[in-house]
């Protein structure tokens, strides 16, 4: 999975986490049962906060890539993909937290020449 190029790039994926968790937390909260909230709706209080913080970092010009993974992923690592739809989106987030912008060669430049 490639990372985004640019840091427009990254802030529009951060901000997608943002709605898929708002719309993953209202969808779930719509269909909740007599058995309770499933595990994957209290982990989302805490990731919406960490990317929430990581957001305001990049507004503010503040942030620096590299460093040791977001807090979340401790959470996401252990969930299979179909309690947590957006996990792919979320691990894209820390790949590109941890090892910066995508600098490689594009795979598709030149693609539909």
């Amino acid at each position: 999975m490639m990372r985004p190029r640019t840091l427009e790039a990254f802030h529009e994926l951060v901000k997608q986490a943002l709605f898929e968790i708002d719309e993953l937390r209202a969808a779930v909260e719509y269909e909740l049962d007599e058995e309770g909230p499933p595990p994957e709706l209290e982990l989302l209080g805490p990731i919406r906060a960490e990317l929430e913080e990581l957001l305001a970092r990049l507004d503010a010009g503040s942030y620096d890539f590299g460093g040791e993974p977001l807090r979340y992923m401790a959470h996401i690592q252990a969930l299979d993909t179909p309690g947590l739809p957006i996990r792919p989106l979320l691990l894209r987030i820390n790949d590109t937290h941890c090892h910066g912008l995508e600098t490689g060669p594009d795979p598709f430049d030149g693609l539909y020449d």
